[in-house]
């Protein structure tokens, strides 16, 4: 067997090559194809490094190593005496593929201190970050998210002029037991959420509302309205309208338009609400008068019932002390 080896050296630029008769680096190592450079213990038990120094002649300066560590792995480490650089695993790439930035891994991915991300980052599997990320660009998750520690995710960070607590989402943060929003803002008298939910916003359990509540379509209640303080108030009205009686027949004016009027005689009223039954004790009603001037006032008496061939049974019957008048009412039952 034949073993050719080249080895050059040149003594005025003090560069040494293998596989090369011109090396311009300190140590040059050339083949056709592919070059290696194998560094390796005899028995393989212990630790082969490659040391990288820019330290002085004081010993001033950093050093920077790779290392295989027996079967531990791939570590990457600096050890420098500048302030701020102490001695860390920079990166560790482990034999089973997990791979680690300023620790030791013991997931497929782990890094220690605060990260800031410029691009678009693509998350499929579950991801735990030990301490602080930073994203500017677009992160993607297919699968969970856990934050662990105090449990607070915060949007607009950085932003200036931003309330220190504004844009925060927290678990049993801020005194409370709960899942906590803070809305965004500059104080915390002008913080602000703002859903857009057009199919609809649905609470499973109660909802409390520490202020005034401003509502501007519909509302529309299933169950009782109570309020405290109140005992067991329930009433909610269920009809309402202007009616002018003074002409031959009673005309509606204006209403909920769930009711008809019809009149017996002279200052009486017979008003049916649409799929309602009054009783004497499962309503209450006011009735106003509406012409102006004493002298063309009345009082009124109202009472569920009927009047002989004047009403079905469980309509409102309205009286006037002064004949046909004109007036307005609405009827209050249980919701």
């Amino acid at each position: 067997t034949l073993i050719a080896m080249v080895i050059s050296y040149n003594c005025h630029a003090q560069n040494v090559g293998i596989g090369t008769t011109t090396p311009v680096e300190k140590l040059e190592v050339k083949k056709a194809l592919r070059s290696t450079v194998k560094i390796s213990s005899a028995a393989f038990i212990d630790t082969t490094e490659l040391l990288f120094s820019n330290r002085n002649l004081s010993n001033s300066g950093t050093d920077f190593s790779i290392k295989n560590i027996r079967e531990e792995g791939l570590y990457v480490s600096s050890l420098s005496d500048l302030s701020g650089n102490t001695s860390a695993n920079s990166l560790v790439i482990r034999p089973n593929g997990q791979v680690g930035i300023g620790m030791v891994p013991t997931t497929r991915f782990q890094v220690n201190g605060a990260s800031i991300f410029g691009g678009t980052v693509g998350i499929n599997g579950a991801t735990t970050i030990a301490g602080n990320a930073t994203i500017n660009g677009t992160s993607i998750m297919n699968g969970s998210a856990q934050l662990q520690g105090l449990n607070i995710f915060e949007f607009g960070a950085g932003v200036a002029g931003k309330e220190l607590n504004a844009g925060k989402v927290g678990y049993n943060a801020f005194g409370q037991n709960a899942l906590t929003f803070v809305g965004a803002g500059t104080n915390a008298s002008n913080r602000a959420v703002y859903f857009y939910a057009e199919g609809g916003t649905t609470f499973g359990g109660p909802a409390s509302f520490n202020g005034n509540v401003f509502v501007n379509n519909n509302i529309q209640v299933n169950q009782k309205v109570t309020a405290t303080q109140t005992g067991t108030a329930n009433l909610v009205p269920v009809c309402y309208g202007t009616i002018d009686g003074t002409g031959a027949a009673p005309v509606i004016l204006s209403g909920s338009g769930n009711f008809t009027v019809s009149s017996g005689f002279a200052g009486h009223y017979s008003i049916i609400i649409t799929g309602k039954f009054l009783t004497d004790n499962n309503y209450s009603a006011v009735v106003t008068c509406r012409r102006a001037g004493l002298s063309g006032g009345a009082y009124f008496w109202h009472f569920p019932g009927v009047l002989p061939s004047q009403n079905p049974a469980g309509g409102l019957e309205v009286l006037s002390s002064n004949g046909n008048q004109k007036f307005s009412f609405v009827v209050y039952m249980p919701n």
